[in-house]
């Protein structure tokens, strides 16, 4: 598949995802501890997984989420979305604005930079970043070089 289907899917997925979470107001979202990590978990954060595993797996692609029960066949796959549905829920909860929206996609049992590797969008900014090693870093339509261990340059 070519690297800008999916980078456009991920973009869609990014906007699905931020847009379930925009009901939640950081600093005042209700959360339970999960009993097997004793992190964090507010409905926001299933509220975006929900959005990112509707829109990112298509037919024969695997998925590996932070708020999902994980399904072994991944292993079996080609490529496999790796997401953290809100990566920083601890800062979320406590309305510090320091988490973001993380999906990387794993092709061949590699992310090496040849499919698009890690994306973030902080939904209280109309921000997206798309980067990984080899992989120019995108923010808002425009390009950032990227160096091969991910520093700007």
């Amino acid at each position: 598949m070519p690297r800008a289907d999916d980078v456009a899917r991920i973009r869609q997925a990014l906007v699905a995802a931020a847009e379930a979470i925009r009901p939640f107001v950081p600093g005042e979202v209700a959360f339970e501890i999960k009993a097997h990590r004793g992190d964090p978990l507010t409905e926001a954060d299933l509220a975006a997984n929900r959005a990112l595993h509707q829109i990112l797996p298509r037919d024969g692609e695997g998925w590996l989420s932070e708020e999902s029960v994980d399904d072994p066949v991944r292993l079996e796959r080609e490529r496999v979305w790796v997401v953290d549905p809100i990566d920083g829920t601890r800062e979320f909860v406590n309305g510090v604005p320091e988490w973001c929206i993380s999906v990387a996609l794993v092709a061949g049992g590699r992310a090496d930079g040849t499919e698009p590797r890690f994306n973030a969008a902080d939904p209280r900014f109309p921000n997206f970043v798309a980067a990984g090693p080899r992989v120019s870093a995108t923010l808002i339509e425009q390009w950032l070089p990227v160096g091969p261990s991910g520093e700007r340059t």
